[in-house]
């Protein structure tokens, strides 16, 4: 594959990222941190039967699926991508829990839902693909009832990473990591109090 003096690819050709890669595994897969982590963030939220769950993006639905199955919550999601979304809507069929588990198209940085209306508010992996975190986590909290949870589970930088550096690994990776100390600011800047954060990275 031709490259530019920086390693990646020349403008217009598209590769896949590492994020894509992972989307086109056959088998439906849990985020980093698999089943452990939804159960740890189902405790810390207090999820419970009836509460209203939003996942973004919700790729293939595995996530919400646990928790709608799991905790018996209203389970929502949205995705940017089409191919994710009709294969999460066929994976869904195909589990009797297209009913159950409701997922819909919409951009990150514009959710089809109105303001205050879910308990818990989840991101994963891909939610700054297309869009910026600012703008991304706005929607989150605005989407979100007064004293609901924000969860972000998302790839960081441990130490700092050069602007080109953090292009070029960006678009390998398929998303924007930042250092936790820049995702605490954006979440306070959009009004989020009482941050907890948890390291989940598998040396």
């Amino acid at each position: 594959m031709p490259a530019d003096t920086h390693g990646g690819a020349r403008a217009g050709v598209k590769i896949p990222s590492m994020l894509d890669l992972v989307h086109l595994s056959p088998r439906p897969l849990f985020p980093p941190g698999g089943i452990e982590i939804c159960r740890q963030i189902a405790l810390l939220t207090g999820m419970k039967k009836g509460g209203e769950v939003l996942v973004i993006p919700s790729g293939l639905a595995v996530t919400l699926e646990h928790f709608v199955r799991e905790y018996g919550v209203v389970g929502s999601g949205v995705e940017d991508d089409p191919f994710l979304l009709d294969r999460a809507e066929e994976r869904l069929r195909v589990n009797t829990m297209l009913e159950r588990v409701h997922v819909q198209a919409g951009e990150m940085d514009a959710l089809p839902f109105r303001d205050g209306i879910f308990d818990v508010v989840i991101a994963e992996l891909g939610l700054t693909s297309r869009v910026s975190a600012e703008s991304a986590v706005s929607e989150m909290v605005r989407v979100a009832k007064l004293g609901a949870s924000v969860v972000l589970v998302q790839p960081v930088w441990k130490a700092p990473v050069d602007s080109v550096r953090r292009e070029i690994l960006g678009q390998h990776l398929g998303c924007r990591p930042m250092m936790v100390v820049e995702w605490k600011r954006l979440l306070r800047d959009a009004g989020v109090e009482d941050l907890h954060t948890e390291d989940w990275s598998d040396e």
